[in-house]
Formats: C-alpha cells, sequence, structure tokens
C-alpha cells in the first residue's frame, strides 16, 4: 500500500481529543446530508475500535483481512451485527445503530434533496432516543430531528468512549454495552 493511502487511514482512525469541538463542527454544519454522513462515520470508526479493542493484537495484514475492502468486519452493518453477537452491545444498543445506519444509508444514497426535516427522515429521527437535552450554540429543540440523530450518534461516541475505546489495549469495561448508559452521559 502506498505511504499516502497509509498516512490517509490512520489519519481515519484518529479519535478526537475535543467531542465537543467536533460535536458542535457537526451541528453547525448547513449541509444535513454532511452532517448526517460525517456523525455516522465517527460512530462506525468508534464501533470500529470497540471490536479491535476485544480482539488478540493484530498484525497490519490479519487487521486488513478482517477489516478492509469486502472483509468480514468492513461496513458499518457488519461491525453492528458482529457487536451484538461478540455480545459486546446490547439489543437496545444495537437497535440505536441500525437506526442512524439506515437514516445515514438513506442520506448518502438519495438522488433527491434529503434534509432532516424530509418526513420520512424526521419520522426515522423520531425514533431515536437520546439525552440531549439542546445543542449548544444551535437554535433547534430538543424533538428537532437533527438534535435527535446527533445526539444519538454522540450518545453512542460517549458510551464507547465510557467502555475505554481511546486506549486501544483498555478492558476496564463490561459487555455488553447498554444504551441506557447514556443517561450517564449528561450528569
Amino acid at each position: 500500500m502506498p505511504s499516502w493511502v497509509q498516512s490517509l487511514k490512520t489519519l481515519q482512525k484518529k479519535i478526537p481529543d475535543d467531542w465537543l469541538a467536533v460535536y458542535q463542527e457537526f451541528i453547525a454544519e448547513k449541509n444535513d446530508r454532511g452532517a448526517a454522513l460525517i456523525a455516522a462515520a465517527q460512530v462506525e470508526n468508534v464501533l470500529r475500535r470497540l471490536l479491535e479493542v476485544a480482539l488478540v493484537d493484530l498484525t497490519p495484514d490479519e487487521w486488513s483481512a478482517l477489516f478492509e475492502r469486502d472483509a468480514p468486519f468492513s461496513s458499518f452493518s457488519k461491525l453492528i451485527r458482529v457487536t451484538y453477537a461478540f455480545g459486546l452491545i446490547d439489543k437496545e444498543f444495537r437497535q440505536s445503530l441500525d437506526r442512524i445506519r439506515e437514516i445515514r444509508n438513506t442520506f448518502a444514497h438519495a438522488a433527491s434533496i434529503v434534509t432532516f426535516e424530509t418526513e420520512e427522515i424526521a419520522n426515522a429521527c423520531s425514533l431515536l432516543s437520546c439525552v440531549v437535552e439542546s445543542l449548544g450554540g444551535v437554535d433547534l429543540p430538543a424533538s428537532h430531528p437533527k438534535v435527535k440523530y446527533i445526539g444519538a450518534c454522540f450518545q453512542v461516541l460517549g458510551i464507547l468512549a465510557l467502555a475505554g475505546t481511546e486506549d486501544e489495549r483498555s478492558k476496564d469495561w463490561t459487555a455488553p454495552l447498554k444504551w441506557s448508559y447514556g443517561a450517564s452521559l449528561d450528569k
């Protein structure tokens, strides 16, 4: 693999030091499609890290065989299924991740213009539960679909951060991670 591709892949895996700044960037994003795709990509990256923490140390070739291209853990849907099957997340967490994934896929693949206020997306976002009361610097109510979606994404990120996924080899958490852990994030 060319070094420039490897450096891009390394950058993709980097966990931010300041999640609040990332959160504010997503909310400030005027393009709903961009905000939805980027927020879900961060969820996918951190979910991948959760699975990596649960595995033995892998060589770069072994990692590629599991996580790259058409490998067993190469997509968001596969990561959700396998983290649930391995008992790393509970059923409610899996359902929330699947909702985020389906909404993300709609933004990614819809040929027409879609926003968080598009009826089908707004309805799907209303099914997401999250502990976010408001978005800093944004004048949107907690019930707004964008707040629900970005809030749910950040609830996932917060719960996975509680699991210690920033430290690649940390195992100081108990599986399965529960969606209800999010209630402790706003305290």
